[in-house]
């Protein structure tokens, strides 16, 4: 048989490349997987805000609210500066304050507040009651500006004043004469 002689226009047939075949099963269950982890998250999150909604719509006693964050204040009063301390009685007594006298008395320093709102702290309070806010707001003033070294053994009667006077203020507050007091400074 003769021998094949080669072609020189005919060359080797040379197949093509392997092209890897996507396994579309991992993609699916990729796909599926975030699409649940999507799903879930949406839950929690309507979840937590229909919590936070359900806790915000519960009546907040602010008698108690104010004796917590105070009975809170005079377990670690020693760690904190004489600065801190006023901050946290205020803050404490505002709670309630805030209930019986509205937002507006809180921008109010303590000669003011007690002008302003003459009329509802003398149906609110006794001569004493009042006497013992207007030491209390006094008191937190000193502390306010008070050297942060300062002797600490001012702070701990302020808190109990605090406390004894937010356990004696009437809890409802009275809501014709706070319209009374805004009329007549406006």
């Amino acid at each position: 048989m003769p021998e094949t002689e080669s072609i020189p226009d005919i060359k080797d047939i040379i197949p093509p490349p392997e092209i890897a075949d996507s396994d579309s099963g991992v993609i699916i269950i990729i796909c599926v997987s975030l699409a649940t982890l999507l799903i879930l998250s949406t839950f929690i999150l309507f979840w937590i805000k229909s919590r936070k909604k359900s806790a915000q719509s519960e009546p907040v006693d602010p008698r108690k609210a104010a004796l917590d964050h105070l009975h809170a204040l005079k377990q670690r009063y020693i760690d904190l500066s004489a600065h801190e301390v006023a901050h946290e009685t205020v803050t404490g007594l505002r709670l309630v304050i805030v209930h019986n006298f509205g937002l507006k008395s809180l921008n109010l320093t303590p000669e003011e507040f007690f002008t302003i709102y003459k009329e509802k702290i003398m149906q609110m309070f006794s001569n004493e009651d009042k006497e013992r806010l207007l030491f209390i707001l006094h008191g937190c003033d000193r502390l306010r500006f008070a050297p942060e070294k300062g002797d600490p053994s001012e702070r701990l009667p302020l808190i109990e004043k605090t406390i004894h006077f937010v356990r004696h203020i009437p809890n409802e507050p009275l809501v014709s004469s706070t319209n009374n007091a805004n009329s007549t400074t406006a």
